[in-house]
């Protein structure tokens, strides 16, 4: 899209394949005109113990779990095991939801303990790039 007016605003999702599967990253700073915003995403196709630490942020963070199937991701056929705070207050989660974290609250572990069809998890941290203590 380069040599355009408005090229410059579109960035193609930079998919790689990890440990969890295919994840894209994407950073804010220059790529979304210095906003604080940075996207990841993967797709949880079979039982995943994510992040077995807790930590964490010196910013916002959001936690996406949805549906895989595109046509309906209110179909959420998976159970996820997160914990919240310092205690790690266990949370269970079986339908499509997003989880705020402030910054500085601890979370994690994050287990993808049962997934019977596949699940989108996304995380967006409100920084130019994921980092954690």
């Amino acid at each position: 899209m380069t040599g355009t007016k408005y090229g410059k605003l579109i960035q193609e999702a930079p998919f790689a394949r990890d440990r969890l599967g295919l994840v894209a990253h994407l950073y804010g700073g220059e790529h979304f005109g210095g906003t604080c915003f940075s996207p990841a995403w993967v797709g949880i196709t079979a039982p995943l113990f994510m992040m077995e630490k807790s930590h964490v942020h010196d910013y916002d963070e959001y936690l996406f779990f949805f549906g895989g199937d595109m046509a309906d991701v209110t179909e959420f056929a998976a159970e996820v095991e997160l914990c919240l705070g310092e205690e790690e207050e266990k949370h269970v989660i079986t339908r499509p939801c997003v989880v705020y974290v402030p910054r500085g609250l601890a979370h994690c572990p994050l287990n993808f303990k049962v997934v019977r069809k596949p699940v989108m998890f996304m995380d967006i941290s409100i920084s130019p790039a994921y980092g954690r203590q």
